[in-house]
């Protein structure tokens, strides 16, 4: 007798969610393509007033995290998951 494949569970490891909010003021428009390291440059040395927010961090689960490194350009491999939030290698 052949046996049962069980399928794979999803991951039960934590992920977290941290967003920071950057507000910046400053006299003329900044370019649409400044990077983080612009933006930092600017508020400390440069010609603006900037403020720095870290909103409330979440925590989410395997298939929510794929879905969002999915958004950001990455794939649920970053963090050795499948795309249903399975783990691949642990």
């Amino acid at each position: 007798m052949a046996a049962k494949k069980t399928a794979p569970k999803m991951s039960n490891r934590k992920f977290y969610k941290v967003t920071y909010k950057v507000t910046l003021l400053s006299e003329e428009p900044l370019p649409d393509t400044m990077d983080l390291a612009g933006i930092a440059y600017q508020m400390d040395e440069g010609e603006c007033v900037g403020q720095v927010e870290q909103l409330p961090t979440k925590t989410v689960n395997a298939l929510q995290v794929v879905g969002l490194l999915e958004d950001l350009g990455s794939e649920g491999s970053f963090f050795r998951l499948d795309n249903k939030g399975c783990d691949t290698d642990l």
